[in-house]
């Protein structure tokens, strides 16, 4: 399963709104059986919120052009988040 078109308008941003749609989604699969998640972002978005990868469990598995773009693929272990 996927995650895509996770957005916050940029008035929003910063108060957890983001996190709080992230987690709910999360716990979600779970309760549905799901074991990981997965998602891209572009490599650069990728590298602005490394920082709060090891809140969620989430690691990057590969990095592939798409487009112009070079993305990353990640990988949420719902196993391990809370």
């Amino acid at each position: 399963p996927w995650i895509a078109h996770l957005f916050v308008l940029p008035s929003h941003r910063g108060k957890g709104v983001g996190t709080y749609l992230l987690k709910t989604m999360m716990r979600k699969a779970k309760e549905l059986g799901c074991t990981k998640l997965y998602s891209y972002q572009t490599e650069v978005l990728a590298r602005n919120f490394k920082d709060k990868y090891d809140d969620i469990g989430l690691s990057v598995i590969e990095k592939v052009k798409k487009g112009r773009e070079s993305v990353v693929i990640v990988e949420i272990d719902l196993q391990w988040s809370q």
